[in-house]
């Protein structure tokens, strides 16, 4: 049964690209959360007084930082491999 073959390795290449672009949308809604936490400590971190809430705010503003370059390496890992999104999205 060659078509069966065929059919099983599209269904197969279908469910990948589904995973793929279900990973992005993750990935890049956490650099959205990531960002918005990253403001929001950076903001307070200006507005408060106390030398030691400033200074966890800041500790906290420069973590989530760090989680975004994370992120991002990984969106662009994942963005960089050869079904770009904008492909699969097209099919």
């Amino acid at each position: 049964m060659p078509g069966s073959h065929n059919e099983a390795a599209g269904r197969n290449e279908k469910f990948l690209r589904c995973i793929r672009v279900n990973t992005l949308n993750y990935l890049y809604r956490a650099l959205e959360e990531k960002i918005d936490s990253q403001c929001f400590y950076n903001e307070m971190s200006v507005r408060v007084f106390n030398p030691a809430a400033r200074h966890l705010f800041t500790r906290l503003r420069d973590e989530e930082a760090a989680h975004v370059r994370v992120i991002q390496k990984e969106i662009a890992s994942i963005e960089s491999r050869p079904h770009p999104v904008n492909i699969i999205l097209q099919n």
